[in-house]
């Protein structure tokens, strides 16, 4: 039995149905053998279930194994224990309707295998009573999460638990395990509990309707520790199944148990071994350093309505508002291409029916002061704006806070890669982009060398592996990311001096739409002439970097 598609993707407690030919798809991975039980610890309307029915009964084991399955939704145990029954009557199976985090290992007993799909939910909402025990049971299992962790993290610790020695795991989960700072230790208690892990990555999304990049998460030999590590590309060009791999990289001992040694930048292993290897030379050379060491990123400011709170020159007239309330910024960098923003640019935003006034508001200011504004709030309440959340959380509501102006900006989501732009118009941004503000010891000159440094493929192919994807393929690097984007910043000043003196020529380039050759002026002074890599390594870099603009990499 299966339900419809509208069934399949209603979301119940934060999550989304798996559809069949993905759950029979990873069963298969895990289920390589005849096992006694098998556990989904987020059984929902049972589809992992059934799925490892009709593997268990491939593999001759049907009869005599156990299903166990757990949800806290009553409807969907109903429907888990109706549709088992009418599947697969030859098995005994349990369905349990209760808090996934409520029930302890020793209820069930060790199970051979676990299955499933947790609920993505975050951690805005996953709260209260839900998220303490959550939280108890990771750190019952030895592994201590942020508060800010999503509830799929302690859920992945907890049902791990359940495995005995041996066991093997076969969850759908967002792709947040591999980059977010909170999933780290999740990630460390998985290589130091799975003799070999795998990531599969999918080239078409799991839930169109979330915007969330999924993978599946695949790990046999419980009780062990990693020795070998997987990522594997999976192809479904029609949309409906079933899936193929296409591809994987193999690394033998890639991570640590120990708990003091860094275990690698997962993400790193997206990356082709022969560009690893490159990457890697380029990323332990003196000149090599981390976006972070040089400049802060931060999110631009956020209004709430930007259709109210950001200007035409036009509605600067007709609603007359004064200069001392009202400041130039650059509303969204989509499209933008440059590496200079300058103040011609911004004029011909402006000119162009471009929003390119912020209306800014101190929250000091007294009634008489606002006089001329009165009529432009009114219209904000008109609008309800002042019911908007970010709006009501402030005091007053029309002020808003964190503007400033940055030495430049980051563009933070696109289908490309990201740009590093100088605020070279000395304007406010929004929180459409990341603001860039230069650390203490670096002056303006070295900033120009950093932007132009941006440039080069080895920092492209940075932002690849530091970057995450989102559900609709675009690209995002969130401020913590973005500083562990690795830059070329020279300490010689003469060469300091060179580079700086090629950001006119890249951010010609870029405007011209040639930013392959940007890139290979800037590779050019930096990894032939100081580093000394050869032609056949600088151009394999760059094929692959160019590859990754036009969506081609191996990254899905």
């Amino acid at each position: 039995m299966h339900f419809s598609d509208d069934e399949w993707t209603a979301k119940t407690i934060g999550r989304f149905y798996t559809k069949p030919f993905t759950a029979a798809f990873v069963t298969e991975l895990v289920l390589q053998h005849p096992i006694e039980t098998v556990l989904d610890p987020s059984c929902g309307n049972g589809v992992f279930l059934i799925e490892a029915a009709n593997r268990l009964r491939a593999l001759g084991a049907a009869r005599g194994s156990t299903l166990t399955g757990i949800d806290l939704d009553e409807i969907a145990c109903s429907e888990a224990a109706a549709v088992i029954k009418w599947n697969a009557p030859e098995l005994h199976a349990e369905i349990i309707n209760r808090d996934f985090f409520s029930v302890e290992p020793d209820e069930i007993g060790g199970v051979s295998a676990v299955l499933g799909n947790p609920p993505f939910v975050r951690y805005q909402i996953f709260s209260g009573k839900v998220r303490d025990r959550a939280l108890r049971c990771a750190e019952d299992a030895g592994v201590s999460l942020s508060r800010q962790s999503n509830a799929w993290a302690p859920f992945v610790i907890h049902a791990i638990s359940f495995l005995q020695p041996g066991g093997s795991l076969g969850l759908i989960l967002p792709g947040e395990l591999l980059h977010a700072a909170y999933a780290a230790p999740v990630l460390r208690h998985i290589f130091t509990h799975f003799e070999q892990v795998r990531v599969l990555t999918f080239d078409a999304p799991l839930f169109p309707a979330l915007d969330v990049h999924a993978i599946a998460l695949v790990a046999s030999g419980a009780g062990g520790t990693c020795k070998e590590f997987q990522i594997v590309r999976v192809r479904n060009s029609n949309g409906i199944g079933p899936w193929t791999s296409i591809g994987h990289t193999i690394v033998e001992n890639p991570l640590y148990a120990d708990s003091k040694k860094k275990i690698p930048r997962v993400p790193e292993y997206y990356l082709p071994q022969k560009i690893r290897g490159i990457y890697r030379k380029i990323q332990s050379s003196v000149i090599a350093s981390s976006v972070g060491q040089v400049v802060s990123v931060d999110i631009g400011y956020v209004t709430g309505d930007h259709n109210f709170f950001h200007l035409t020159k036009e509605g600067i007239r007709r609603w007359d508002v004064p200069v001392k309330f009202r400041v130039r910024t650059l509303r969204s960098a989509r499209n933008m291409k440059c590496s200079v923003f300058t103040e011609g640019d911004w004029r011909r935003l402006r000119d162009q029916l471009g929003a390119s006034y912020l209306l800014r508001i101190p929250a000091a200011s007294s009634a008489e002061r606002l006089e001329r504004i009165k009529p432009y709030l009114a219209e904000g309440i008109r609008r309800r704006v002042n019911r908007r959340y970010q709006c009501r959380s402030r005091n007053p509501w029309y002020s808003v806070r964190g503007v400033r102006i940055a030495d430049g900006f980051l563009t933070s989501m696109s289908s490309g890669p990201p740009k590093l732009v100088m605020n070279e118009a000395g304007v406010a941004a929004s929180n459409n982009m990341h603001v860039i503000t230069r650390r203490e010891h670096v002056d303006s000159s070295t900033f120009k060398a950093i932007t132009a440094s941006w440039y080069s493929t080895y920092t492209m192919t940075s932002t690849l592996v530091e970057g995450h994807v989102l559900g609709g393929g675009l690209r995002k690097l969130e401020p913590s990311e973005a500083e562990r984007v690795g830059v070329l910043v020279p300490s010689d000043p003469d060469l300091l001096k060179a580079l700086a003196r090629l950001l006119p020529e890249v951010d010609r380039f870029l405007r011209e739409s040639r930013i392959q050759e940007a890139s290979g002026k800037v590779d050019h002074l930096l990894l032939d002439e100081f580093l000394g890599l050869s032609q056949e390594e600088i151009t394999t870099l760059a094929e692959f970097a160019n590859a990754s603009r036009a969506g081609l990499s191996s990254r899905s």
